[in-house]
């Protein structure tokens, strides 16, 4: 490694082309100590470029950087004057000029253990008090979706989608824990992300109005469910379960896989294969509770009674409860009924929601189907056309042996 002195004396003669003479008088030493001094560091260096990998010493010949004045390490970006192209180069020599041989495992252990200390014990988690499952469904929350007060009466964009997601799920959290919680179900998807390519479109390619990048709606999307299933974890252990969507059916996955890896050794978080992958339509048993999940954007929705008969024939001799929560529509309806006597129950309309009593319905081990409303606002398109929603996020609350018991519901 260079010496400071011979550092500068490099410097002098080969950067600024001064004379051994005008080097000794700036640097107050005589001409005999500057020659020696830049002539050892010129073997230095000769001995590191002797040592460096043939190929990455020829890579960085081209890009004019062959003598590496007394660098140990350092990155390389750029143009190659031949060739017009770009070229990226990272090289190592170590702290004595030699190259040295890195262990990943033991540097990546190094990184972990400077950000997760052990001895910052988290809070001991309360046990669950109670025995009824809570699904948390916070849909179509489309974070990266750009809303203009301006030209629809709501403004909405990144910070304001995530802060809808964190603040209604610790709400209605509250709310709904008093009521004893023994599991819960934390549905992913649905939309969380408003695109799902560069271009600022959907997975069919339908432009959209932004705020960011793809990049960074990825990563608010990420944090938004490490924020909301942390404070799950602390009330019950959680179950994720994923439902792939129109807007972000690629990225969506991803982000559901990542979660699945951020919690992967955590007790209290199961993300299993089946939960996390892209399969358009996913059950989950509890109790006498048979739930089914899609987007809502596939099937049609006179077919998920059948589908579920088909699809699951295993739990419905013991999932007399029966459920369908779909999304994608933004706003609530709720159905229930078999067959032909089929009938809506509760509409959302522009402004109110519609009630009907069940009067006449018969008891059937039918699913219900219910709409799950969405907190995101009209942007452009929707408000110039229309299609105005209710916003509010909602949790559904199950008995294991009555079904749905209860459902608490936070407006924006």
């Amino acid at each position: 490694m260079l010496t400071d002195r011979q550092r500068q004396v490099v410097d002098l003669k080969d950067g600024r082309g001064l004379t051994f003479k005008e080097i000794g008088k700036q640097l107050g030493a005589d001409k005999a100590s500057v020659h020696k001094s830049y002539h050892a560091a010129k073997k230095k260096l000769a001995d590191k470029q002797a040592r460096l990998d043939p190929g990455i010493r020829k890579t960085l010949d081209k890009l004019g950087m062959g003598e590496l004045p007394g660098m140990h390490s350092g990155w390389v970006h750029k143009e190659d004057a031949e060739t017009g192209e770009w070229a990226s180069s990272y090289f190592f020599l170590g702290k004595d000029g030699a190259p040295e041989a890195a262990d990943l495992e033991a540097v990546l252990e190094d990184a972990v253990a400077k950000v997760f200390r052990g001895d910052l014990a988290e809070p001991a988690r309360p046990q669950p008090a109670g025995d009824n499952l809570l699904v948390v469904d916070i849909a179509d929350l489309h974070i990266g979706k750009l809303c203009v007060e301006s030209e629809t009466g709501f403004a909405y964009d990144r910070a304001e989608a995530v802060r809808r997601g964190i603040e209604g799920t610790r709400a209605l959290l509250d709310k709904a824990q008093k009521h004893g919680v023994a599991h819960i179900l934390f549905v992913l998807g649905n939309d969380v992300i408003h695109i799902d390519k560069p271009g600022r479109t959907t997975t069919s390619g339908t432009p959209q109005d932004t705020d960011g990048t793809l990049a960074v709606m990825f990563d608010d999307a990420l944090a938004f469910y490490v924020a909301c299933i942390d404070m799950c974890r602390r009330v019950a252990p959680v179950t994720v379960l994923y439902c792939p969507s129109n807007h972000d059916w690629f990225t969506g996955f991803a982000l559901a896989r990542a979660v699945r890896a951020w919690f992967r050794d955590c007790p209290e978080v199961n993300a299993s294969d089946y939960n996390t992958s892209h399969n358009h339509r996913k059950y989950f048993r509890f109790g006498a509770n048979l739930l089914g999940f899609t987007h809502g954007d596939g099937a049609k929705e006179a077919d998920l009674p059948a589908l579920m008969l088909d699809e699951v024939p295993q739990h419905l001799d013991g999932g007399r409860r029966r459920y369908w929560y779909l999304h994608h529509l933004h706003h609530k309806i709720g159905k229930r009924g078999r067959g032909s006597a089929r009938r809506q129950t509760e509409k959302d309309l522009i402004g109110m929601t519609v009630m009907r009593d069940d009067a006449g319905l018969e008891d059937t081990q039918a699913p219900q189907i219910e709409y799950v409303r969405s907190p995101s606002p009209p942007d452009g398109w929707h408000h110039r056309n229309g299609y105005v929603n209710r916003q509010a996020v909602e949790v559904f609350l199950h008995c294991p042996h009555d079904g749905q018991v209860a459902r608490f519901t936070g407006w924006f």
